[in-house]
């Protein structure tokens, strides 16, 4: 888990000796908990993300 509560895994590539992201929850930054204040609503396509 990151600091902005996001887990993600990484893992070796063994071929190119780098790490990949193939996996992270939330998905969406409105997903993660209070991201939209107590009684906001997320909205990703929106030029405002929360409302």
């Amino acid at each position: 888990m990151d600091a902005s509560g996001q887990f993600r895994q990484y893992n070796m590539q063994a071929k190119m000796v780098m790490w990949y992201l193939p996996w992270a929850a939330p998905k969406e930054r409105c997903d993660g908990y209070g991201y939209c204040g107590s009684f906001g609503i997320g909205n990703e396509n929106s030029p405002e993300a929360f409302s």
